[in-house]
């Protein structure tokens, strides 16, 4: 499958070469504020090309920091045509890739095809297709948000008045389609919560329930926050006070009866030494710091010249790679991203977006999906992106119509 990759890169150099085309005939004009906003979404990929001239491999993470770039331009470049051209329900891009995820599952489940699906994690977690049963709840967790696009067709509109608002409204369709719709969210829905329970990925269950307890917040829904408060506190009383219990859910929590977090502390101990080393200009984009290994003397990984270390959270990758002026940047980019957004809160689109984005940083400190390349990261990052441009392109038309 790893023609994907290509496949990809092809796609987004198309849509740089389209904004190429319509701006050179004049068929797209780039306002002042969507050139800004390039400006802050590029920044972070742009340092770490940067990050080349004192890297461990120059090189290497050149290539890899200009990658980065190019992913950033492209990603941007399509959603631009979207917003600008297409208009449509931006949830639903995501659908096709988490049907694809939630179908090959389901098959390979059915058919015990490949016949290691359920060897991967000690024979306790599904993978299906996929190299490891976290990637596959990662996955899944990534294509989510296209599902609740089958809700209802939101519409974005402004409303023509003196305040710049953003209202997401539903389409009016025939009763029997929304009726279909409604039922296919709800299979699907259903479909994609068995496949990431079988998984066994527990990031991503903490991340998606951290993702729910967020959004009955910024949706005031207090009387359901006050019920899961009061069964979270029932079954802390029942697991401190019945042995039983105890060890029932630490055996589930556990996953291997280990230490519950074992599995990210050996990533996190050496991720936070080589933090220490990253400093304040880090190492190099997708450098690894040498002499600091997951798996000591038995890593038979490490005497490759370009060892590249599993991270286990992306937080410590950032200052291991680009420093704490990384971290810094990124950090400035998500404060001002929430703090656009917020604004916005009582709009069930909003709601969703802000939620499966705070799931999606929760569940990055216990996973270090940080390259250019990573295609979690490559849809992770529309999420960021899209909302921004209708923010920055609405509001010029408003402006528009206005004058």
């Amino acid at each position: 499958m790893y023609w994907l990759y290509y496949a990809t890169q092809l796609t987004l150099l198309l849509f740089i070469l389209i904004i190429v085309k319509e701006l050179w005939q004049k068929k797209l004009v780039l306002n002042k504020k969507t050139i800004q906003m390039f400006g802050i979404v590029i920044l972070f990929p742009v340092w770490t090309a940067l990050t080349a001239f004192w890297s461990l491999n120059p090189l290497t993470t050149f290539l890899k920091g200009v990658n980065f770039v190019f992913v950033v331009t492209g990603l941007f470049s399509a959603l631009l045509l979207w917003v600008n051209y297409e208009d449509g329900n931006f949830f639903k891009l995501f659908l096709p890739a988490n049907l694809l995820v939630v179908l090959t599952s389901i098959f390979s489940w059915l058919t015990g095809i490949p016949n290691d699906a359920w060897d991967i994690g000690h024979g306790l977690s599904f993978a299906g297709f996929f190299g490891h049963q976290n990637v596959m709840g990662m996955a899944l967790m990534f294509t989510l948000p296209g599902v609740f696009g089958l809700l209802e067709d939101k519409k974005i509109n402004l409303n023509n008045d003196n305040k710049s608002t953003i209202i997401f409204e539903g389409e009016s369709t025939a009763k029997t389609k929304i009726s279909n719709q409604k039922y296919f969210f709800f299979l699907i829905l259903s479909l994609n919560l068995f496949l990431i329970g079988i998984t066994y990925t527990r990031s991503v269950i903490l991340s998606l329930f951290i993702g729910v307890i967020f959004y009955l917040f910024i949706a005031k829904a207090i009387k359901l926050l006050i019920g899961i408060g009061g069964l979270l506190t029932l079954v802390a009383i029942l697991y401190f006070t019945i042995t039983p219990v105890n060890q029932a859910i630490y055996k589930v929590a556990s996953k291997h009866g280990w230490d519950i977090l074992a599995t990210r502390s050996i990533l996190w101990e050496p991720s936070y030494e080589a933090a220490k080393i990253g400093g304040v200009l880090g190492i190099g984009y997708g450098m690894s710091a040498p002499g600091i290994y997951v798996y000591g003397p038995e890593d038979l990984m490490k005497g490759q010249p370009n060892y590249y270390r599993e991270k286990g959270n992306s937080a410590l990758a950032y200052i291991e790679e680009t420093g704490l002026i990384g971290l810094i940047l990124v950090f400035y980019f998500f404060s001002l991203w929430f703090y656009k957004l917020f604004k916005f809160r009582e709009n069930i689109s909003i709601q969703i977006l802000l939620s499966f984005t705070f799931a999606f940083i929760i569940q990055s400190n216990f996973e270090g999906w940080v390259g250019g390349g990573s295609p979690l990261l490559q849809l992770f990052i529309p999420v960021i992106i899209y909302p921004m441009l209708i923010m920055v392109n609405r509001s010029i038309l408003l402006k528009s119509s206005v004058n």
